[in-house]
């Protein structure tokens, strides 16, 4: 099972997006930068009168400025990106659970194709033996060669049953390896484990309360909902209480430089 979560790439991914959503709950509650700025206005760039003094009646103006956000808006957008990490591991743990039934699933699909190439082989076989003895009873005239042939010609059926059972193996370990993301040929790849009938069942309301409270993907439906209830207080508060305040200040000198 550890191979498997390690190697599929549906995983990698889902545990890609995990990563970055926590990347977006860092950006999501960061204070905004101060802006601060210089202008300089009345230089003189020519000679005035036959005399060139540059910086007389220069100004210089500097003025700073800083986003205030009012409302508590900074820590809503912290906690949305917060429930959207929480759906994102939600999500994964929901693509993990699908993944591993349809697992489990080929996994138990590659042994019944085993099971049943098996028995197309033995059959085959034992047909082969029938008409190894019909073949002799033909040859001492306790059989007609007309009888021998429909015999032989059901030896087909035999055949088409063990050619389709091999191809359906084959598709089932193609299915295996491509969830596990193994590049192992499939004439050296095999599996074995029980296939058995085991009588092992529970009660059906046992396997409901255990999926109710064990399924991430109603978890991540709850979830959503408060994610929702998150993002339109933001709005909200957005739209009635304003962006923000931007506090500006500003400093103007004049210098007279000869």
């Amino acid at each position: 099972m550890e191979r498997f979560r390690t190697g599929n790439p549906t995983l990698k991914a889902a545990q890609l997006a995990i990563d970055e959503s926590r990347a977006t709950e860092i950006t999501a509650f960061l204070r905004p930068n101060p802006d601060l700025s210089l202008a300089t206005d009345g230089t003189q760039l020519t000679p005035f009168q036959g005399v060139w003094r540059p910086f007389t009646g220069t100004q210089f103006t500097t003025m700073g400025s800083y986003l205030h956000e009012r409302r508590k808006k900074r820590e809503l957008r912290r906690d949305s990106a917060r429930e959207s990490t929480v759906i994102a591991e939600s999500t994964y743990l929901d693509q993990e659970r699908v993944l591993i039934f349809n697992l489990r699933n080929a996994f138990v699909q590659t042994l019944q194709a085993k099971a049943v190439l098996e028995n197309a082989k033995e059959n085959l076989e034992y047909w082969d033996r029938e008409l190894g003895v019909n073949r002799l009873r033909q040859n001492a005239g306790d059989l007609s060669l007309l009888d021998l042939s429909r015999m032989e010609l059901q030896r087909v059926q035999f055949e088409s049953d063990y050619e389709t059972s091999f191809v359906n193996l084959r598709t089932s370990k193609i299915q295996l390896l491509t969830l596990l993301n193994d590049q192992t040929p499939i004439e050296q790849f095999d599996i074995s484990g029980p296939f058995e009938f085991t009588d092992g069942m529970r009660a059906m309301e046992d396997y409901r309360n255990e999926a109710l409270e064990a399924r991430p993907d109603l978890k991540a439906a709850i979830q959503n909902v408060e994610l929702a209830r998150i993002n339109h207080e933001l709005a909200n508060r957005g739209q009635h209480g304003g962006s923000g305040q931007r506090r500006q200040g500003a400093i103007s000198n004049q210098g007279v430089w000869r």
